[in-house]
């Protein structure tokens, strides 16, 4: 035991004296919990590491595979407990045969489990009805399968039917990206570099994961939806980056330069909002909210103030007695700032989220109520 203990440090650096000493109280934890538990406990077990109850003792090298991999988890995941364990195994063989029965017999989910998972289509076997049979079961594909019916369990919103999504939606997002050369886009937006946009990395399948999730429950949001989306995104967080944008956007919206990046979620949020208000309104471009935010921050001059903002503009005109006007001097009698002042009042009103033109659309809007 010891000299293939030996032969495995030396195959696996990382597995050091310090981890087995870690593990080994862990795996006893385990083997305890199962080998005093109840047959459907201990039937469990087989059913999901193919280790047949009558072998499941360590002088089993299988099994003491099996608790070395568990104990090892839940040393990484102290969230995942002995108690966690046995509340979830028996749960487990169930959830895993729906989850197998939803793909089995559909050759595009299939396929699409393989490009998701690495797990080839011939590998993906298990027969809960003989569980120790290496021909009807493949251990990675078990594991994989486990591991969703274990997400189920601690997430009981989702179901078989999440699954099936998930397997269907995450190629196409990953094609889309690809056909619409979007990877430097989702980078920007979703901070994983392109040489880490693949199924292989963790991170990668998660977020795709999301968005797939959200289609699920918002039905009206496609493919076509997210490419704009994501693209539109990326266009205006690169204008910002030109001249002295980002300025103008910290003006108006009250995010420092340093925080205007896609892992705030209120700068995510407020070019969000730009990018619906934009596919409502066709003819709203990047460019066009670029100006607006140069405009009525002050960094520009404006020739034409928009009436909605000057009939809701008021100022002290003596000017005798005040500084030159600025975006920070609300008191300087120069109808432009006050006009901007207006705006950046009624956006903070409004909600940050909103665009320049959707306040003067509301502002509009709520001057003809007055009139009538």
């Amino acid at each position: 035991a010891l000299s293939g203990l030996a032969s495995y440090m030396l195959a696996h650096p990382e597995y050091t004296v310090d981890t087995l000493k870690a593990e080994l109280p862990k795996m006893a934890e385990i083997h305890t919990a199962v080998s005093t538990g109840s047959a459907e406990l201990k039937n469990a077990f087989a059913t999901i590491y193919g280790i047949a109850v009558a072998d499941q003792l360590f002088t089993n090298v299988n099994y003491r595979y099996v608790l070395s991999g568990l104990a090892n988890y839940m040393i990484s995941h102290p969230e995942h407990t002995i108690s966690t364990f046995i509340q979830q195994l028996p749960q487990l063989p169930a959830k895993m045969t729906a989850l197998h029965d939803a793909i089995k017999n559909n050759d595009s989910l299939k396929n699409n489990f393989f490009r998701i998972y690495d797990i080839a289509v011939a590998d993906q076997k298990f027969d809960p009805t003989d569980p120790t049979n290496a021909n009807k079961n493949n251990t990675a594909y078990k594991a994989l399968l486990a591991g969703i019916a274990s997400y189920m369990c601690t997430n009981q919103y989702y179901t078989v039917d999440n699954f099936v999504n998930e397997i269907q939606k995450l190629p196409e997002l990953d094609d889309a990206i690809t056909n619409n050369n979007m990877r430097d886009a989702f980078a920007n937006v979703y901070n994983i570099a392109t040489a880490y946009q693949v199924f292989s990395n963790t991170e990668y399948k998660n977020m795709l994961s999301g968005i797939a999730g959200y289609m699920y429950y918002e039905p009206s949001f496609t493919i076509a939806d997210f490419v704009r989306e994501t693209q539109k995104l990326h266009e205006i967080d690169t204008a910002l980056n030109a001249s002295d944008n980002r300025e103008a956007f910290k003006i108006l919206y009250g995010i420092e330069i340093a925080d205007q990046k896609f892992t705030n979620a209120d700068y995510k949020a407020i070019l969000l909002d730009v990018v619906n208000f934009m596919k409502n309104n066709p003819g709203y471009t990047v460019d066009s909210y670029i100006a607006e935010l140069r405009q009525f921050s002050g960094l520009d001059k404006a020739d034409d103030i928009p009436q909605e903002l000057l009939v809701n503009a008021t100022t002290d005109v003596n000017k005798a007695n005040v500084g030159p006007a600025t975006i920070d001097n609300p008191v300087a009698g120069d109808q432009d700032v006050a006009a901007r002042l207006e705006l950046k009042g009624q956006m903070l009103r409004y909600g940050k989220g909103h665009t320049p033109q959707m306040v003067m659309n509301n502002l509009s809007v709520n001057q003809q109520q007055d009139k009538k």
